[in-house]
This record gives C-alpha cells, sequence and structure tokens, in this order.
C-alpha cells in the first residue's frame, strides 16, 4: 500500500461516526501534515492513537454487557449484541466498524506511514 492510498483510509476513518474523538483528532493532523515538515510527529501520533482505539472483539464482548452499551445503543442493542457475538463466534479478532477497520489498515501499514 502506498500513503496516498492510505490518505483515503484515513480520510473514511476520521468521518466514522465510530471514530474515538482522539483518533479522530490524530488522522486530521496527519492529514494536514501530510508532505510536510510535521508529518512524521503526526504519523507516529496517529500509529498510537490507532494502536490505543483498535477494539477487540473481546473488548467487545465486555462491552456489550455493559450498562453503557444498551444506553448507547438504545433500540439498536439487541442488532448489535447479535452482531457481536457473531463476530464472537465467527472468530474474528477485532471490530469490523469502520473506524476499526481503517485502524486496522493504518497498524497493518504503518511502516508505509512512518516513512
Amino acid at each position: 500500500m502506498i500513503k496516498e492510498d492510505l490518505k483515503s483510509t484515513v480520510q473514511d476513518m476520521i468521518v466514522a461516526p465510530s471514530c474515538h474523538p482522539d483518533l479522530q483528532a490524530a488522522g486530521k493532523a496527519w492529514l494536514y501534515e501530510f508532505g510536510k515538515e510535521g508529518e512524521p510527529q503526526a504519523a507516529h501520533n496517529l500509529v498510537i492513537e490507532a494502536e490505543a482505539c483498535l477494539q477487540t472483539v473481546d473488548g467487545l464482548v465486555a462491552f456489550v454487557n455493559s450498562p453503557a452499551a444498551k444506553k448507547i445503543f438504545g433500540d439498536n442493542f439487541d442488532n448489535f449484541y447479535k452482531h457481536v457475538e457473531e463476530l464472537k463466534a465467527g472468530g474474528a479478532e477485532y471490530c469490523d466498524c469502520a473506524a476499526c477497520k481503517a485502524a486496522k489498515v493504518v497498524l497493518d501499514n504503518q511502516s508505509v506511514i512512518l516513512n
């Protein structure tokens, strides 16, 4: 993957409703600094935030069993719960929301981002 492709991935990530504000800020900063003097530090910060925000399926299982999940998902909670169970049963390692998918791509390609 090339950096130009990763720009598109990060752009998609930062507009995902599930993107954590810290990851969103790091993504925006990296895009802003792309090709500029501040890019190396912004890239480093993006990788750190991607590592911190990428949610494992086990983390989702813990979350879905918390009172916060019911509050956040409201009427859609049952669908979310079922989806998390399907991810776990299917052997998924990570959350499959748009933000987590993009964060995984960032981490898988951190050598490209950091160079």
